[in-house]
């Protein structure tokens, strides 16, 4: 299902290397380059026509609370994330890639179904190093084992001199 994404980011050359990658994805994305041009875009669209909304930092001042506020009335089920760094914009990516947790038939998805999309997109996201994933989802190596052994969850091979 692809998403509407607006990214307001200063940094053109940072932001085209994104807009690119979510494209690439399936994704529509729209481009703004300041707040105020990110809020025309955002207020012009009816409700629901923007799914996220990646915002730079670096253009944040101190009225942003305001701005943000009236986004998020006109906007009530858009998300936001606001981006700081090159990490910021690949936790961005992984956003974008959310699980979804109802189906198209509008019933819910099994919590297997979804707790398998989370560590499989964690696993991805740091490239399979069990520790890391283990410690980000707050559980024991062991406990994400049996998890991935429950859940049909095999190690690439070539990863296995990562775990």
């Amino acid at each position: 299902m692809p998403f509407n994404i607006l990214i307001a980011d200063g940094d053109i050359p940072q932001s085209k290397i994104l807009w690119k990658t979510i494209q690439h994805m399936g994704h529509k994305v729209t481009f703004a380059q300041s707040l105020p041009e990110a809020t025309n875009i955002v207020m012009g669209q009816r409700e629901g026509g923007m799914d996220l909304l990646l915002l730079d930092a670096s253009l944040l001042g101190i009225a942003v609370t305001g701005t943000i506020c009236a986004i998020k009335q006109k906007q009530p089920r858009l998300q936001m994330m606001i981006v700081a760094n090159n990490d910021d914009a690949a936790l961005a990516l992984c956003s974008v890639n959310r699980p979804t947790f109802i189906e198209t038939t509008g019933n819910f998805r099994r919590m297997a179904e979804i707790e398998a999309d989370v560590i499989k997109s964690a696993l991805e996201y740091y490239e399979w190093h069990i520790s890391e994933v283990a410690r980000r989802l707050g559980i024991g190596r062991s406990t994400l084992y049996r998890k991935m052994d429950e859940l049909h969850i095999n190690i690439p091979r070539d990863k296995h001199e990562m775990t």
